[in-house]
């Protein structure tokens, strides 16, 4: 089994991290789903990326448990770039808040409510 990636805090950049952060806090834009935001299977392991130069970012490396892309979460497709600056700030906003209550981002707890 691959490992799940996910962009640190840290890192910074492409639009790839951005729209990985938006999609842990968005639901799968799946009509028959009902994923509550991006997540690892169980028993898969999570690497948290710290450089760009690590990013594997791949359909394979961030297929979510319920079987979509990433790309799948949060209508990424379909959203402008201004758009995709500002969620993907409240998402960084978000995953910050949750490393700073101690549930770690290297657990992928998912929020309840999508971001808009």
């Amino acid at each position: 089994m691959n490992n799940f990636f996910y962009p640190s805090p840290t890192l910074e950049g492409s639009t790839e991290v951005k729209t990985l952060r938006i999609a842990r806090h968005c639901q799968c834009s799946r009509s028959s789903c009902g994923c509550k935001g991006l997540h690892p299977r169980p028993g898969q392991q999570v690497e948290i990326v710290l450089e760009i130069e690590d990013a594997e970012f791949s359909e394979a490396g961030t297929a979510c448990e319920c079987g979509h892309s990433w790309k799948s979460h949060g209508a990424l497709n379909t959203l402008v770039d201004a758009e995709i600056e500002r969620r993907a700030k409240v998402a960084l906003r978000a995953d910050e808040f949750l490393e700073r209550k101690s549930w770690k981002i290297s657990h992928l707890q998912i929020l309840k409510s999508t971001v808009y």
